[in-house]
């Protein structure tokens, strides 16, 4: 409890170079009680460089960085998600991005590294992840980590839907990362291989592969229909048992009248 990752997603960058980019503060405290708060570093566009206490990120006009913050238990672990990112070479107009960064240990924010990053065509390392099923507008927008950083939630709510018939229903994405251990027996805090394993949302029935998926759909649970938008925010549990998400305009069940808007959460 003596650190604070803050979210300023519309922010422009350093000096005001990159309008709405976004940016994530770094906030530091003497104890558990929220004492003594201090900003001891940022993540965005034009700030600091590799070994300081902030990193340069390098984001375009209107990215949002910072649209959902995570953190593991230990505080050597963040994800950030960037809402309106274009994907890889901007190829998938604001399909949004997970950024992962470590830091060196676990008593500060110090070093922040970005060591991979999730979205649509992400490839050039081992801890990079492309997926395919993320297209334009999809939108990543929320996420949960576990407590030991092994599992990611993350929720796309504009998603159409595996066959991309059903606009915005939303879904959620499920990534796991190897839990390796280090030459010294402590657990890695790499965020190592990480793996699309499943995906909850419209006509996302498991596959060889994704053997975690689940169909919300009419062909499925008939829980979820076009514009819901589930996926906008979520929770995990610290042992990533229960996920809990929700639908903004979901419309209540086995029903499309989208004038009802209910807004639900379901676990």
């Amino acid at each position: 409890g003596n650190r604070l990752v803050m979210s300023g997603m519309m922010a422009d960058g350093n000096n005001n170079s990159k309008s709405n980019s976004g940016e994530v503060m770094l906030i530091k405290f003497n104890d558990n009680d929220f004492t003594g708060g201090s900003l001891y570093g940022k993540v965005g566009f034009g700030y600091g460089s590799t070994g300081g206490s902030s990193l340069d990120i390098d984001l375009d006009d209107d990215d949002r960085f910072g649209q959902g913050t995570a953190l593991d238990s230990d505080g050597n672990r963040m994800a950030i998600v960037a809402a309106r990112v274009d994907g890889a070479g901007n190829n998938s107009s604001d399909s949004g991005a997970v950024f992962l960064f470590t830091f060196d240990d676990d008593s500060a924010f110090q070093n922040p590294t970005h060591v991979g990053t999730i979205g649509h065509t992400y490839n050039s390392s081992s801890y990079d992840l492309s997926i395919g099923t993320l297209g334009s507008g999809d939108s990543f927008t929320a996420l949960s980590l576990t407590d030991d950083g092994s599992r990611l939630a993350v929720g796309a709510m504009k998603d159409d839907g595996a066959n991309g018939g059903h606009s915005n229903a939303g879904a959620v994405y499920l990534i796991t990362f190897d839990q390796t251990t280090n030459s010294d027996g402590n657990p890695s805090t790499d965020f190592n291989n990480p793996t699309h394993v499943g995906t909850i949302g419209i006509d996302y029935a498991p596959t060889s592969t994704l053997t975690k998926s689940l169909d919300l759909g009419d062909n499925g649970l008939d829980i979820l229909s076009n514009n819901d938008q589930f996926g906008n925010s979520l929770g995990l549990t610290a042992d990533g048992k229960i996920l809990a998400v929700s639908s903004t305009k979901d419309d209540g069940y086995n029903t499309t009248n989208d004038a009802n808007n209910l807004s639900l959460i379901h676990i």
